[in-house]
């Protein structure tokens, strides 16, 4: 009878890749991608196993949601939500034939703003951010994503018109002076670098007493001591 199945340890990495199991081979990971400052971890997920079925440099794949489901450990809803992440965020296309597994079309990566608009980032992280300041750049990462600058150049087809304006927030939230002066500032970068803390309350007079402030307190002590020697002379 035909040895049909082959049980034994590879005896190198090379050998397992190409000649053990069903999955051969080896798929390419874009760096940009994988480090994107805009893309999800799940989708950037999904988007590399869909690299994985678009088979000699085909930019079309179709695998089923069942299939990837199982391989990713995933619902049908965080299927479908990635999915939409990536079309939302210009990663791929899909088309629907009837009878068919929904068709995805990995976009050029080159085209896709969200990858142009992460490399304008890395650059200014490179540039602005020292090795002993990648705390701080993690804290201004995620307050420019709230920001609106990040809301204007998010959906631009063409984000480097836009590198300098990008540039000028983080310089302002490191608390430099902006050369774009009133006009940036219009555009909604931030005047200053958030610490993360809170301000101090400011406490008014009248309603010192109410807040437990110690002069206060020790004059209402000392007024009501003086009442009780009043009274018992």
């Amino acid at each position: 009878m035909e040895e049909r199945l082959s049980i034994r340890f590879a005896s190198s990495e090379k050998e397992f890749l190409t000649q053990f199991g069903v999955n051969f081979g080896f798929t390419q990971v874009h760096s940009k991608v994988d480090r994107c400052y805009f893309l999800t971890s799940d989708a950037k997920a999904l988007y590399h196993n869909l690299n994985q079925y678009a088979y000699n440099g085909s930019k079309e794949c179709f695998p089923s949601q069942a299939l990837l489901r199982a391989e990713l450990g995933w619902s049908k809803h965080s299927v479908t939500k990635y999915v939409e992440e990536l079309r939302q965020k210009g990663f791929i296309k899909t088309i629907r034939n009837p009878g068919r597994p929904l068709m995805y079309i990995l976009e050029e990566l080159h085209t896709i703003s969200s990858l142009v608009h992460s490399e304008i980032v890395h650059e200014i992280r490179k540039e602005l951010f020292s090795i002993d300041d990648r705390e701080m750049f993690v804290i201004a990462l995620i307050e420019y994503k709230e920001s609106d600058v990040h809301s204007k150049v998010l959906n631009v087809p063409d984000p480097t018109t836009y590198k300098e304006l990008i540039r000028q927030w983080f310089l302002q939230w490191q608390g430099e002076t902006s050369k774009s002066g009133e006009g940036t500032r219009q555009q909604g970068i931030p005047q200053k670098k958030r610490t993360g803390r809170r301000k101090s309350p400011i406490i008014r007079e009248e309603d010192a007493e109410k807040v437990g402030d110690p002069i206060q307190t020790v004059k209402a002590r000392e007024k009501g001591e003086a009442g009780i020697l009043l009274n018992l002379l």
